[in-house]
């Protein structure tokens, strides 16, 4: 299933839609409010993609997910960090997967 970004207002227990859109009947939808931020910093962690106020990089959670461990065991390996956050990291990778691949092989080479 494909993704689509729909820009949302909560009044009175539900959320609309800023601008009128159509979907298909019963179509379900994933709200995340107060997402946890991904930030570059100059300076911490080499100017890498980290949870924000924290030092845990992006592809340093992306290089556990890839080497098999769920959310629950990154989670345990990573006790400071919340569901929340790892969700915001992963989504941030799907987004910037050059990035990511970089930050991960330039790990890899010790630079």
């Amino acid at each position: 299933m494909a993704s689509l970004a729909i820009d949302v207002v909560y009044e009175n227990g539900v959320f609309r839609p800023v601008q009128p859109i159509s979907l298909p009947e019963g179509s379900r939808a994933r709200v995340y409010a107060d997402a946890p931020s991904i930030t570059s910093t100059p300076g911490v962690c080499g100017g890498r993609a980290c949870i924000d106020g924290t030092r845990i990089t992006v592809w340093g959670l992306v290089s556990y997910h890839r080497l098999g461990l769920d959310e629950q065991a990154i989670l345990a390996a990573v006790p400071s960090l919340t569901p929340e956050q790892l969700s915001a990291a992963l989504r941030y990778a799907e987004k910037n997967v050059e990035e990511i691949d970089r930050d991960i092989a330039e790990n890899e080479d010790g630079e």
